[in-house]
């Protein structure tokens, strides 16, 4: 479960105010909104990485957490399924194709 409240501020500068984000586990959550409002400090945060934004407030993060940026950082020579396998590959581990292609089917790719 992933669970934020408080206000998300930047150089003084309240993006979110009166935050209340429930994330239960086991279920895909999207930030989605204009540019500038806060969604990928949001994600830093919550993914534990490096940020200028503090959050006034509480962060509960439990469990592993994935962050895809408004840079899709995808490999443009490497097909959908070669980019949704990337991470297994880097860790020197057999990739789960299956479930790769499980996934992307979902998602309508």
């Amino acid at each position: 479960m992933i669970r934020i409240t408080g206000d998300l501020i930047l150089d003084g500068r309240v993006l979110l105010p009166d935050l209340a984000l429930d994330c239960p586990p086991g279920r895909w959550t999207a930030l989605m909104g204009p540019s500038g409002v806060g969604k990928s400090t949001l994600g830093r945060i919550v993914a534990g990485l490096p940020v200028a934004a503090r959050l006034a407030g509480a962060a509960d993060v439990a469990g592993p957490v994935t962050l895809m940026g408004q840079q899709d950082q995808l490999l443009p020579w490497a097909d959908a399924l070669a980019n949704a396998t990337i991470g297994a590959r880097l860790r020197g581990k057999a990739p789960d194709r299956a479930r790769a292609r499980a996934l992307l089917a979902d998602l309508g790719l």
